[in-house]
């Protein structure tokens, strides 16, 4: 059974990091992410399940200590304290709706999954497994013996460094590493026909093999993302595994070249390296196609960091300084036949130039056709204000609002609610203005914003701590140590070299986490980035076996009698963890419902989407964001029946709706998407009884309290002043909507009708020339810096005989 459950919990990890970068779902609410994090839940339960079952089996508490436990007790803590003192306790818990990863029960999963790692992944035999996965006697490690040439000509010792267990979890990283590998190259055979005009997932969903199931902002043809659903997040991803593809392509290389000539020639490993070389190519040509600026100076420099450290452990090798000139050249070759993401070095690539030639000599030929220049690079990702110009009023935000809650933060992933409150006025000048930031797009300034500084600084000692003792690890020695072939042996004077070098493997490994640490400070992490980030040192520990490790023999797999009491005790393990898994698929049903439902809502098919909604909500009733949009769906509804004379029924979807926003209100005061939907709903009520204009102007109120430099949401609060009779305060918070943004037309279009309202009586006799003045003002200033040919300001402007 202890066998069983080993061969589980290892399956499972490979698993995870097979089939996470691989998993979405065309029905969710988010194709990507969701599920991804759905099925990191539901094998992190199935691995508590065997890890838990292997302790009642032995009657021990397994768990393995290792040098990162106070740091990362301490980072856990403060996520805790920072959930407890949470802005909202939903989302800390379960983390923002859209994007869950990052929440406390996620980050509990990685601390658990990293745990479970080094606690649980040991052979199934007792003894030490060679690099070519061949179980070996502890007592008698030389069991392969050198070819009897090398008998014949000296004396045969065992490398000291290969001595004992030290290499017990080595097959396990490199079958890791593998999967790792083999998941990311399929990432990139779905992802590169897209940048093409062939994308897999719009033949998978809609039958059609091209990217017309995308919206204009989301091409492929542009940005490719393949199956992780954002080309920043494909591109972190790939940053992760170039420098391992690249490991095993330099280890075989060198197998190949420094091998024994006085052995048979095997082309095995310059085969082994050539196809590895052409992996790390195929990743990093996806991720140009990404389009990635973060991505691309993250893999760039990564590669220094590998090369760098190589170089300097083997500075008297010239094969190494030769692949590193073949690596870097290769580097050059694939940015000038390709490009990069950024303009600056694109004007010297061939794209370019080609450009550059063709332009010219299609204006010699057609002169008058007028399309003789080249389609301009758009100033941001897909146009529109360039995303680094966007980023610095995010990480102002950032910073003004852990200023505001220093210690502890404003509550694990409440980075949305914090950022309306402390958002920057120069951020409504850009053209994401109205666009909801729900992450830092800064993984530190994020955690410092909603973990305070407690919980920055015990994030930054788990990294800082992991890089120390790795590279310790790699400097431990002079030059690098080349692993033998075969069973760890020596031959006097002249080692059998296989090429897999450790110092290497674990420079790789940093130069793998540097990546993601670069770009975790241009963006945030995902699902697979967490599970490489806090996975990559346990497969450090398990590797260098600086995991406390012992050899009983639960462990190693000898058949141990089982009380009744521990079979009951394991079925119970495993019937809590179905249960769990069952809550999880009940979770991920009820979101598809939610997700067709929010469909049909967006198309204002209400009727159609209130029967979906329901059943979302009653699925999962403690989930905040079903009762929101249902409770929408309702005062649509409750408007659309009173329009039919259906009072009855109108006042029982009107009430429902209320009621249904008084409860998410109050359960979550904080969540300014909540003030807003109430905002609808009493608006759409109030075009059947005015009374409910009032209610929504107070929601109107407490949103601006939530988000008081957001222009949208003055501008809403300056009509319903309006509409509910307050004219002056009308115009003093348009005046502060145009002050908030000073290009927003319907803001100065709203003021100019406000303004003319003021200027007439009950009879639409003028009383008051100044608003009169000032309400032509506001309607020409469209008309003059915005939109000459706007009909709505010409028509409104004629019937005043100003035009």
């Amino acid at each position: 059974m202890l066998s069983f459950l080993n061969r589980a919990i290892r399956y499972l990890f490979y698993a995870l990091f097979f089939l996470i970068p691989l998993t979405f779902w065309g029905s969710t609410s988010e194709l990507f992410e969701f599920n991804k994090m759905w099925l990191t839940f539901i094998i992190t339960i199935l691995i508590a399940a065997c890890w838990i079952s292997k302790m009642i089996i032995t009657k021990k508490f397994i768990f393995k200590r290792t040098p990162l436990d106070i740091p990362i007790g301490l980072f856990l803590l403060s996520q805790i304290i920072s959930t407890i003192f949470t802005l909202d306790h939903h989302v800390s818990l379960w983390g923002y709706y859209g994007r869950w990863n990052g929440g406390l029960l996620s980050i509990i999963s990685y601390i658990f999954l990293y745990y479970a790692l080094v606690s649980n992944i040991l052979n199934d035999k007792q003894g030490v497994v060679n690099l070519e996965g061949i179980p070996m006697a502890r007592n008698d490690l030389i069991t392969k013996q050198l070819p009897s040439e090398h008998q014949r000509e000296g004396k045969v010792r065992q490398d000291p460094a290969l001595a004992g267990p030290a290499f017990l979890n080595q097959p396990f990283v490199f079958n890791i590493l593998k999967i790792s590998l083999l998941s990311g190259f399929i990432v990139c055979l779905w992802g590169l026909p897209g940048h093409f005009g062939y994308d897999p997932t719009c033949l998978l969903f809609r039958g059609h093999l091209d990217v017309s199931c995308w919206t204009a902002d989301f091409q492929p043809k542009i940005r490719i993302f393949s199956t992780l659903g954002q080309p920043d997040w494909l591109a972190a991803y790939l940053a992760i595994l170039i420098p391992i593809s690249l490991f095993f392509a330099l280890s075989n290389a060198y197998s190949f070249f420094t091998r024994d000539k006085r052995l048979k020639i095997n082309y095995q490993p310059l085969l082994y390296s050539l196809g590895y070389s052409l992996l790390t190519m195929c990743y990093f040509i996806a991720s140009i196609y990404t389009q990635s600026k973060s991505g691309f100076i993250g893999i760039i420099l990564e590669l220094v960091i590998f090369w760098l450290i190589i170089l300097i452990k083997q500075n008297k090798d010239k094969l190494f300084f030769k692949l590193f000139v073949i690596c870097f050249f290769t580097i050059g070759i694939i940015v000038f036949l390709v490009g990069s993401p950024f303009a600056q070095i694109n004007k010297f690539t061939f794209p370019s130039l080609q450009n550059i030639f063709s332009s010219k000599s299609t204006s010699t030929t057609h002169p008058s056709t007028g399309g003789t220049q080249p389609i301009a690079a758009p100033a941001g990702e897909l146009g529109g204000t360039d995303s680094g110009k966007i980023r610095l009023f995010v990480w102002e935000g950032a910073v003004k609002a852990w200023l505001a809650h220093p210690i502890f933060g404003t509550g694990v992933e409440t980075f949305a609610f914090a950022y309306y409150l402390y958002r920057p006025a120069g951020h409504n000048l850009t053209s994401e203005w109205d666009y909801l930031y729900n992450k830092a797009h800064n993984e530190y300034l994020n955690y410092l914003a909603t973990t305070g500084a407690f919980g920055l600084l015990t994030y930054l000692s788990i990294l800082s701590i992991f890089i120390f003792l790795i590279l310790k690890q790699i400097f431990r020695n002079k030059s690098i140590i080349v692993i033998p072939a075969k069973a760890g042996i020596y031959a006097e004077g002249s080692p059998i070299r296989s090429g897999m070098t450790k110092e290497t493997l674990l420079i790789a490994l940093l130069s793998s986490y540097t990546g993601i640490l670069i770009t975790n400070f241009f963006g945030f992490s995902v699902v697979i980035v967490n599970i490489y980030l806090f996975l990559i040192p346990a497969l450090f520990f398990l590797f260098i076996k600086q995991a406390d490790f012992n050899t009983d023999s639960q462990q190693l797999g000898k058949p141990l009698a089982l009380s009744s009491g521990q079979i009951f005790a394991m079925i119970i393990t495993f019937l809590i963890g179905l249960y769990l898994i069952i809550v999880l698929i009940n979770y991920w049903t009820a979101d598809q419902d939610y997700a067709y439902g929010q469909g049909l809502d967006h198309l204002s098919l209400f009727d159609k989407a209130y029967p979906y909604l329901k059943s979302a909500a009653d699925k999962r009733p403690s989930e905040p964001v079903f009762k929101d949009e249902l409770s929408v769906a309702e005062g649509s509804l409750a408007l659309a029946e009173a329009q039919n004379n259906n009072l009855n029924l109108a006042n029982t979807f009107a009430e429902n709706a209320i009621n249904t926003s008084d409860e998410l209100i109050t359960n979550y005061p904080n969540d300014i998407i909540f003030w807003k939907s109430r905002i609808r709903i009493f608006y759409a009520l109030s075009e059947v009884d005015k009374k409910y204009l009032a209610y929504a102007l107070q929601a109107a109120q407490e949103a601006n309290k939530l988000a008081p430099t957001d222009a949208k949401v003055s501008y809403n609060l300056g009509v319903l002043y309006a509409q509910n009779g307050d004219l002056d305060k009308a115009i003093s918070t348009l005046k502060q909507t145009i002050a908030l943004k000073k290009d927003y037309s319907d803001a100065y279009f709203a003021l100019g009708l406000v303004y003319r309202t003021k200027a007439l009586d009950k009879n639409g006799k003028l009383i008051d020339k100044e608003a009169e003045a000032n309400a032509v003002y506001y309607m020409k200033y469209i008309l003059n810096n915005f939109d000459p040919n706007n009909a709505d300001v010409i028509k409104n402007l004629q019937s005043w005989g100003e035009l």
